[in-house]
């Protein structure tokens, strides 16, 4: 089975993890997608090396594409071939979940879908927000940095630092329906509004 967007979105979940491979042969390896038990989608890779079989998690799905999940692949291949491991260098190729990274998916898969202004979302992003998060592990931005960040905004500009927020909390939304992140730091905020003009 070659894997695509359409035939990973279509794996449900079982109440198990499972996996499902694009050769199930053991051998010089085989790139596959895991479920987990609450339907998270993560990116495998099963090999052999020194004689034992070896098992490597390369990224979730869909932070890590169809595409970088194949390059990785065949990175990975050509270490084997060379008698390399890949498991010592993994940590420094593996795709970070930060804020630029769940920004990106954003607007590819979800602004550039459902909304006609999408391009002022991303010059909302290029101007306020990936200047101070672009590397920034999503896991690590708290409502604290968010709301440091508003207010600062707020001092000369209110109307756009609600924007902003509006902004936040349906990119937050996105990549916790996503599974990227567990939960949004915007989660349970009563407010669309906080600042007045």
């Amino acid at each position: 089975m070659k894997f695509y967007n359409q035939k990973i979105q279509s794996l449900k979940t079982t109440g198990k993890q499972y996996a499902v491979w694009e050769t199930a042969i053991w051998g010089l390896g085989a790139l596959g997608v895991r479920v987990s038990k609450h339907g998270r989608k993560s990116w495998v890779y099963n090999y052999r090396f020194g004689g034992r079989k070896r098992f490597l998690t390369l990224g979730k799905y869909p932070l890590t594409t169809v595409a970088q999940a194949h390059q990785m692949t065949a990175d990975i291949q050509l270490k084997l071939e060379r008698g390399i491991d890949p498991s010592i260098d993994l940590k420094t190729t593996q795709q970070k979940c930060t804020f630029k990274n769940l920004a990106d998916l954003y607007i590819e898969e979800y602004a550039k879908v459902r909304k006609r202004t999408w391009k002022e979302d991303q010059q909302k992003l290029n101007k306020d927000l990936l200047p101070v998060w672009k590397n920034k592990p999503i896991e690590n931005i708290t409502k604290t940095m968010i709301f440091s960040l508003l207010d600062q905004k707020a001092i000369t500009a209110p109307v756009q630092a609600n924007r902003l927020l509006r902004l936040l909390r349906i990119i937050f939304q996105f990549g916790t329906d996503r599974q990227l992140i567990k939960i949004s730091p915007l989660y349970n905020l009563k407010r669309s509004l906080i600042y007045k003009s």
